[in-house]
């Protein structure tokens, strides 16, 4: 049998070979189909890009209806293409190469800014914000630790919720996935990852991370002293045992009855 070959970015040019300007961005009622700009680089492919704007909404510096208003995409284009899985998959929809561009010119930016500095600021900087970071987080993650939480206690939040909260967690503190998985106890990495990608309330529910990370969130909440929210009041009245730990991949058995 022959070896199936890494899927290639996508293209730069739409299906039917005509071009669009690097300017043009797609308007609003643009839907599936979009042709990449003739000259942007192709650094990113879709996988990569669904990550990136994940992580980048969940830092909260824009809303996703903000977001969308600067990349000229609609909400349905948005909702298709972070559905999609495979690094080619969803190369002709315009939020691809919208967000595309959006995470070039950031990065740019950022290289833009960085370099105005003197090597010694910029070293300098780099030490004192790794520190203060750093100390942060241990101060943050010992006093997590000291909230005493039984490891048996009923689930209350869905897998989509953990999955959200997680990597809301990440960015606003900066921290890596493997010192993240470290401190909930040790978590596989690549349990992490088939977790991680799932979407649905009870998809992954089987998986490690997510009574870990559960877990650990919880112990966040209450240290926080934040109030719960109306779904999760919701959970524990409707669902006082909490979520079963047992994946749900969608499928059912339906029996007909006798006509």
């Amino acid at each position: 049998m022959a070896q199936q070959t890494p899927a290639p970015l996508p293209t730069t040019r739409h299906p039917s070979g005509n071009k669009r300007k690097a300017d043009e961005v797609p308007s609003e009622d643009y839907d599936e189909e979009s042709e990449g700009d003739e000259d942007m680089e192709v650094k990113w492919n879709c996988d990569q890009i669904r990550k990136m704007i994940k992580m980048f909404l969940a830092t909260k510096e824009m809303t996703q209806t903000a977001f969308l208003k600067l990349m000229g995409c609609n909400s349905n284009s948005y909702g298709r293409f972070m559905k999609l899985k495979g690094g080619d998959s969803g190369g002709q929809n315009g939020v691809y190469w919208a967000a595309h561009k959006f995470f070039l010119n950031r990065e740019a930016e950022m290289k833009r800014k960085s370099t105005a500095k003197t090597p010694a600021q910029k070293k300098r900087k780099a030490d004192e914000s790794a520190a203060a970071k750093k100390g942060q987080s241990e101060e943050l993650f010992a006093a997590v630790e000291r909230i005493n939480l039984d490891e048996s206690a009923p689930i209350y939040d869905d897998c989509d919720d953990v999955r959200k909260k997680s990597l809301e967690f990440m960015a606003t503190h900066d921290i890596s996935t493997a010192e993240f998985l470290r401190r909930i106890g040790n978590v596989n990495s690549k349990s992490w990852r088939d977790f991680v990608v799932m979407k649905g309330e009870r998809k992954g529910a089987s998986n490690s991370s997510y009574v870990k990370a559960y877990h650990f969130l919880e112990k966040l909440r209450i240290h926080k002293g934040e109030e719960k929210s109306a779904k999760r009041m919701r959970a524990e009245k409707e669902k006082p045992e909490g979520f079963p730990l047992k994946h749900d991949n969608g499928m059912h058995w339906v029996i007909a009855g006798d006509k």
